[in-house]
């Protein structure tokens, strides 16, 4: 039976999933307030996200001062260490729970890396659309001394005058 810091170290990692399911939960429903471009709702999900990304971050830093306090280091290593030293019925259940943490980061990852390309879509599309209705076409841009972009036909404009 492990002691009460492993028993809450345990506790801690169990927490972690729990918040990382919750943010997981919120990219999938930023996606749909993205694609329906409703900027109340993206802003209210911003607000929200950052709220239990806070949670994750204290999360993550507790976790880290139990394994140290158990004398691990903060890392995959010492937390395969610290598992080795759970009798079989412990680390079975934690091993499991520490994979599904992975996991959910990486499923993690990959939602908001979907989200942000489906906004820089959207943002080039937007960028696309001002560009044809100021009588900007995207052939016309060059770039100037500084690297920015610059449009050829408004140059052209100031060299008549």
């Amino acid at each position: 039976m492990a002691d009460a810091s492993s028993q809450r170290f345990i506790q801690q990692v169990s927490e972690g999933i729990e918040l990382f399911e919750k943010l997981h939960q919120l990219l999938e429903d930023e996606l749909s307030i993205i694609v329906s471009r409703d900027l109340d709702a993206l802003n209210d999900m911003t607000q929200r996200k950052h709220q239990v990304l806070r949670e994750i971050e204290s999360s993550i830093l507790e976790r880290n001062q139990s394994l140290t306090l158990l004398g691990f280091t903060p890392s995959e290593d010492g937390f395969k260490q610290f598992s080795n030293t759970l009798s079989l019925s412990e680390r079975g259940p934690l091993i499991e729970n520490w994979t599904h943490l992975t996991h959910l980061l990486s499923q993690i990852r990959f939602a908001n890396e979907r989200n942000e390309q489906v906004v820089s879509r959207n943002k080039a599309n937007v960028d696309q659309l001002l560009n044809l209705l100021q009588g900007q076409h995207t052939a016309n841009a060059l770039y100037d001394q500084q690297g920015s972009k610059g449009h050829y036909s408004a140059q052209r404009r100031i060299g008549k005058a």
